[in-house]
C-alpha cells in the first residue's frame, strides 16, 4: 500500500484536502472553495506542506526497512503515534477543536477495530488464553494510547456496541477471560 499525503481540513468550507493537492495548485488555496488556507503565509505553507509530505514518506520507509531487518527488535508502534500526536500538538488541537476530535475518533474506532481484529485466530475465533500476544495486551496498549491521545475521555476511541464502527460479534473489547495463573500474576503484581 502506498503511503497517502497527509489529510487536512479547510477551516473556511469544512472540507479535506490532501497537502499534495496544496502543493500542486502552488496558490495556497483550498482546493474546494479557492480560499486561501494561511494568509499572508502562502510560502511557508507550500514548504512546509512539502517537508511534512516527504518527511513521512521518508517516515514510513525507515520503519518498514527496520520491520524486515532480521533479529530480535520488534518496533512498537504505538510510540511512534504517541510522539506524532504530542510533539505535533495534535492533543491540543484535539481539545480546542470539538468538531475535529468528533471527526478523529471514528477513525481510531476504525484502526482500533482492525488491530483487534489482528488478535483473532481461525476465522475469527478469539485467540485462547495464555496463547501468546492476544487481546489484552493488544487492547491495554491501544487504552494507553487513547488515555494519551485523549486525557480525560475515559472510553474514548473504543467502540460503542451500537455503533456502525462496532467491531463484529464476539470482537475482543473486553477485559481477557480469566486464566487458571492470571489470579496468581495479579497477586504478585500487587
Amino acid at each position: 500500500m502506498a503511503v497517502t499525503s497527509i489529510e487536512a481540513r479547510c477551516r473556511h468550507c469544512g472540507r479535506d484536502v490532501h497537502l499534495s493537492e496544496v502543493r500542486d495548485l502552488r496558490t495556497g488555496q483550498c482546493p474546494r472553495c479557492g480560499r486561501l488556507l494561511a494568509p499572508d503565509w502562502t510560502d511557508k505553507l507550500l514548504h512546509d506542506a512539502t517537508r511534512a509530505d516527504a518527511a513521512l514518506q521518508h517516515l514510513v520507509a525507515a520503519l518498514r526497512a527496520l520491520r524486515r531487518t532480521p533479529g530480535h527488535l520488534s518496533l512498537r508502534p504505538h510510540s511512534v503515534l504517541r510522539n506524532l500526536v504530542e510533539e505535533v500538538g495534535w492533543d491540543d488541537d484535539l481539545a480546542a477543536e470539538p468538531e475535529l476530535l468528533a471527526d478523529e475518533l471514528p477513525e481510531l474506532r476504525r484502526l482500533h477495530a482492525r488491530w483487534e481484529g489482528l488478535a483473532r485466530t481461525d476465522r475469527g475465533a478469539p485467540a485462547p488464553a495464555g496463547a501468546g500476544p492476544g487481546p489484552a495486551p493488544r487492547q491495554g496498549r491501544f487504552r494507553r494510547l487513547v488515555a494519551t491521545l485523549f486525557p480525560g475521555h475515559r472510553e474514548a476511541g473504543f467502540p460503542r456496541a451500537s455503533s456502525p464502527s462496532a467491531p463484529p460479534t464476539g470482537a475482543a473489547v473486553g477485559p481477557r477471560p480469566q486464566g487458571p495463573g492470571d489470579r496468581d500474576r495479579q497477586l504478585e503484581a500487587a
